[in-house]
């Protein structure tokens, strides 16, 4: 199948395919409740737009034929994006869901694990206050200042990750969360990099 056939397919797929994938969640809603009835509708869409990302990208790097231009590779970010936040934000409200029906008090940590938890939060805190600061210095280039902005953003969640690492508070959910919000604005800097020049 041609490449241009492919993304048709796709889109038919992605966004046709949500109309059944909301049917489905009705259903799982009906006897699992209304959550995980979303989680499971979110997570079907994100399935498929992964599969249609993996698709695409099979046909630019695995043998079929197509040369990879900077267009085709965006188009296989932007079905892996839906992807990515159908599968990751349904899982996180999954993982919400089954931790709020067995809610558990965080784990006691030794002190210096405290000690590094605090010194993650402020890391991550002081990643988003420099990288907003480094994007207004940088407001001559506003692709340049908007890249390094979101970079800190990445930054700051995988710092904040460890900090629930270390202070005995991770949870599945905040993991799926800091992966989606993280993931996202560091998939988000490497398309102005690869599209704008950044």
């Amino acid at each position: 199948m041609a490449f241009d056939d492919v993304v048709t397919t796709g889109i038919v797929a992605l966004f046709g395919g949500a109309l059944l994938w909301a049917a489905v969640g009705a259903l799982v809603g009906r006897f699992q409740g209304f959550q995980v009835g979303v989680a499971a509708a979110m997570m079907l869409f994100g399935l498929t737009g992964l599969g249609m990302a993996g698709w695409l990208a099979w046909l630019l790097w695995g043998g079929g034929g197509v040369g990879p231009g900077r267009d085709q590779i965006g188009l296989v970010g932007f079905f892996g994006a839906f992807g990515g936040f159908g599968l990751l934000g349904g899982g996180v409200i999954l993982a919400s869901e089954l931790e709020s029906r067995r809610p558990r008090e965080p784990q006691p940590v030794a002190p210096w694990r405290a000690r590094l938890a605090t010194a993650c939060t402020v890391s991550g805190n002081l990643a988003i206050l420099i990288a907003f600061v480094l994007g207004l210095v940088l407001d001559d280039d506003m692709i340049r200042g908007t890249h390094t902005t979101f970079r800190g953003v990445t930054l700051a969640c995988a710092c904040w990750w460890l900090a629930t690492v270390f202070g005995g508070r991770l949870r599945v959910s905040q993991t799926l969360f800091f992966a989606l919000l993280g993931g996202g604005f560091y998939l988000a800097s490497e398309s102005l990099r690869l599209f704008g020049g950044a």
